[in-house]
């Protein structure tokens, strides 16, 4: 079967050459993942997508419950864009997402076959790379791996009902762990506290991309191009980040404006947002338009809320936004208060987010606008994916090193 990733899609990406890193690639990455691949494009895609021209990929899909199921199943699929990359999605019976013990096993049985009886070949002496921490204990160890790889996002595992227990595993990966990266600032110093060689690669940005929001040849999409302005824009998952009284109080309080909000919708009800004539909804977009509807926008906001939800985030999106060469607005997220704040307009409370909102649509600052383009153009995803990669070969070599001795 072949995969035709509808949403958030990206192209394949050139990675810059690099003879150290060529002259020993090869090794091929199991991921075991907090989401499925054809979910919003972002880090883990970004990442793996390039990755992937040097090592085969299988990236694990997350469990998914389904009823009138006997069994355990699970299908191997291909990305066109990517032909080193496979993509394993599982089905259990609905019960089982339910008990640990039943997961584990349901897991362990069809990746275990998978390997064995199918593509065996193509995984052996695998680096295991896990996004979620909850499959560590199943499969460190048990898949002759060469290493192992954690990159710490935010909100990880965040559907995992029994905190202790996802702590207890997380232990147990960082135990186990040869690299550990983690996608922000603030979870770095977090994970610097439980592993001391914990390193810090944040977001990267394809900012040619993002550019195509800047040039007079780029068509903004009917459906938005139709919309008055001034017009403030968010792309990404409407989901529990977001702080809906803030989005509720820019419609209301300033009728003039209309809100554009692209992407799918997380795990939240969004109903409210339709008794809004100013607030509109677009649902679920390609990767390849977003420069297009960026294009439209006035100003590109960050509408989170500042709670547990957003306490390690690194948005992606701000990169991306920089890079169309529009103002941005944001709450005050710790990391990016940490890093933007020099480029971008950071409000502390709903008040002075809907003023800073007004300044930049009346007054754009062109200053901190030219400051926030060099900023996108110096952390490309490519740069960051050569460090991480030769952050893994130190640490494997180090690894044969003390085996050896």
């Amino acid at each position: 079967m072949t995969l035709h990733s509808s949403l958030f899609l990206n192209q394949p990406v050139p990675v810059g050459e690099d003879d150290s890193i060529g002259a020993v690639n090869g090794f091929p990455l199991i991921v075991f993942a907090s989401f499925p691949w054809n979910s919003v494009w972002h880090r883990p895609q970004q990442l793996l997508s390039r990755l992937s021209r040097r090592h085969q990929v299988l990236y694990v899909e997350p469990a998914v419950g389904r009823e009138a199921m006997n069994e355990p199943r699970a299908s191997l699929r291909t990305d066109d864009a990517f032909s080193h990359i496979e993509i394993m999605s599982i089905e259990v019976p609905a019960p089982f997402m339910q008990s640990r013990d039943l997961l584990d096993n349901a897991l362990k049985q069809t990746v275990c076959d998978l390997l064995l009886f199918d593509k065996g070949d193509n995984y052996k002496s695998p680096v295991l790379w896990f996004y979620d921490a909850m499959a560590a204990p199943v499969f460190t160890g048990l898949l002759q791996e060469r290493g192992v790889v954690y990159d710490c996002m935010d909100r990880t595992c965040s559907s995992v009902q029994d905190v202790e227990e996802l702590e207890r595993r997380e232990r147990h990966l960082l135990m186990n762990a040869d690299a550990v990266i983690a996608a922000g600032p603030k979870m770095h110093t977090a994970k610097k506290k439980l592993y001391a060689g914990a390193q810090c690669f944040g977001s990267g940005v394809d900012a040619q991309h993002f550019g195509k929001a800047r040039m007079k040849k780029t068509e903004i999409p009917d459906e938005v191009g139709n919309i008055r302005r001034p017009i403030l824009g968010y792309f990404g998952t409407l989901d529990e980040r977001l702080d809906y009284d803030l989005i509720h109080g820019i419609a209301v309080s300033r009728p003039e404006w209309n809100i554009v909000l692209v992407g799918p919708t997380g795990n939240v009800d969004i109903s409210d947002l339709s008794r809004f004539s100013n607030i509109y909804c677009l649902g679920q977009r390609s990767y390849m338009q977003l420069p297009d509807f960026a294009k439209a926008f006035d100003v590109c906001i960050l509408p989170f809320a500042v709670n547990a939800h957003t306490e390690f985030s690194n948005p992606t999106k701000m990169l991306e936004y920089m890079a169309t060469g529009k103002p941005v607005v944001s709450t005050a997220v710790d990391d990016v208060v940490r890093q933007h704040s020099d480029v971008i307009r950071i409000a502390a409370n709903h008040r002075e987010f809907i003023e800073y909102c007004e300044r930049s649509i009346e007054k754009p600052n062109k200053t901190m606008v030219g400051k926030a383009l060099k900023k996108a153009a110096d952390n490309s995803w490519d740069c960051i994916v050569i460090r991480i990669e030769h952050t893994i070969l130190d640490a494997l070599a180090a690894k044969e090193h003390r085996v050896a001795a």
